[in-house]
Order: C-alpha cells, then structure tokens, then sequence
C-alpha cells in the first residue's frame, strides 16, 4: 500500500508539472504544447520500454518520428521533468 501511495504522488506531481510547462507554452508559439498536450503518456512510461521501434508520421514536428525521439525532445523542455 506504502509504495502505491509513492508512485500515485509522483505521477501527480510529473502531471502537475507537465501542465505547469503546458501554461507557459500555450501563450507561446510553437509546438510544445501540442507536443505536452498529445505525449503526456510516454512522460510517464518506463523510459526503457520507450524504443526507437516504429517510425511514425508526427504532424507537430512534420516528420518521421519515433516514441523514443518525441520523449527525448519532450525532455529536453525543461530540466523539471
């Protein structure tokens, strides 16, 4: 129940984090908060299961991306995360 509780709490300080960034990209232009707003998921996964599999069509970045390319940019936002 202890470790439960600890994984809740971080998964709702990162979401809270996330939505932090996400206010002070949306009066921005650009794509990052597309970017949060869509991929908010693999912020939360375990960085080892997100791989450079599938490439796939991402409109924000206008290109073939990976899981793993998205997460890695994401990251590069802000130190917080």
């Amino acid at each position: 129940m202890l470790i439960e509780n600890f994984i809740q709490n971080v998964n709702r300080e990162l979401n809270r984090t996330r939505v932090k960034l996400m206010n002070i990209y949306k009066k921005q232009k650009g794509i990052n908060y597309t970017l949060l707003k869509n991929n908010w998921k693999l912020i939360l996964e375990d960085e080892s299961n997100v791989t450079h599999g599938r490439f796939f069509f991402n409109r924000s970045f206008r290109s073939l991306v990976t899981r793993r390319d998205i997460l890695d940019y994401l990251l590069g936002l802000d130190c917080n995360i």
